[in-house]
């Protein structure tokens, strides 16, 4: 039996996020915090292939556990150096790209 995902209230998820990928402000925020929701999504996938906790990603990463559930919420601004050391653990690169926006005179 194929089994739908639901909200609580009953309509399917796939119909409301459509709906709401509809509305400008909605793209708009997505697109604002697509970073943070990335590294997150990156976080909890990598906590649950290697079964750790937030305490045990912490531990590796020489950081509060409390950073990493802000992290993995999006409610943490993430800096230079935190990224390089999650990069390290979680296996992806950082890389700086020049986008040519700031010219020095």
């Amino acid at each position: 039996m194929k089994q739908h995902s639901s909200s609580p209230i009953g309509e399917e998820v796939s119909s409301h996020r459509n709906k709401k990928a509809s509305n400008p402000t909605f793209r708009a925020t997505a697109e604002k915090y697509r970073f943070s929701n990335e590294i997150a999504n990156r976080l909890i996938a990598y906590r649950i292939a290697h079964s750790l906790t937030q305490h045990d990603l912490a531990d590796r990463l020489k950081t509060a556990h409390s950073k990493i559930s802000l992290l993995e919420r999006g409610d943490q601004p993430l800096s230079l150096d935190m990224a390089i050391r999650i990069g390290q653990e979680v296996g992806f690169a950082v890389e700086i790209v020049d986008r040519g926006y700031a010219q020095a005179s």
